[in-house]
């Protein structure tokens, strides 16, 4: 893991988070712990955190948790704990946005394995180009072509392109788009729905089409 990575960790378990922290001591990563709601959100919206691990509670709290990140830090990847019985609540915080899970009680060996595997997938993502196949996508002119023939997307398809575009087979919801697309703003359902069908018709000239599951999001898949 790269040196100076700022880990937000929400565990408002006391004796996790003892064991952790002396687990993780000797890493190159600044940890920043907190153990309040509150206090995560409040330390996303103001600190330098590059990615957060959140615990979220079945008793609805952790739902909302994962909304206010989504409000205030929607460019911070951030992964979901829970209990091993917590199925729905895991896919709740996929479904709002999480890039990963980890089961609780996890050990820090696991902690650092994903949080590795998402940062580098992020480094890689900051990439001016990124390919698909014979497909090239330029983000920093947010256009889609085969290197010699492009279409032009306006800024915030590019948005939602790179999104599908970097996600592979994975779903993006509706509240990932909404989040990326908001910019301070408010951003209905039925103008996501109408940005995915104008960007059908652009993806689909590419030979890729955006597949819509029902509840779940969207994807980008080869024609």
């Amino acid at each position: 893991m790269s040196v100076g990575y700022r880990i937000l960790i929400h565990e408002p378990d006391a004796e996790l988070r003892q064991g952790l922290t002396s687990a993780l001591s000797g890493t190159t990563c600044n940890l920043v712990w907190c153990n309040d709601y509150a206090e995560a959100v409040a330390l996303l919206g103001s600190a330098e955190i590059d990615i957060a691990v959140v615990s979220l509670s079945p008793d609805g709290t952790g739902s909302r948790i994962v909304d206010q990140i989504c409000r205030v830090a929607s460019t911070i990847p951030f992964l979901v704990a829970t209990p091993v019985d917590q199925l729905e609540m895991r896919m709740l915080g996929l479904d709002r946005g999480a890039v990963d899970y980890l089961i609780w009680p996890y050990t820090a060996d696991e902690l650092l394995a994903r949080v590795s595997t998402v940062l580098r997938r992020r480094e890689g993502s900051r990439e001016r180009f990124v390919r698909r196949g014979q497909i090239v996508l330029d983000r920093e002119t947010g256009r889609v072509g085969n290197g010699s023939t492009w279409t032009v997307l306006s800024p915030k398809e590019s948005t939602v392109f790179s999104l599908l575009f970097g996600c592979g087979d994975r779903p993006v919801s509706k509240q990932r788009l909404r989040s990326a697309l908001s910019e301070g703003g408010r951003i209905t359902d039925n103008a996501i729905e109408v940005g995915i069908h104008r960007l059908r018709v652009k993806a689909r000239s590419w030979g890729m089409q955006i597949e819509t599951y029902r509840g779940v999001g969207y994807t980008l898949k080869d024609i």
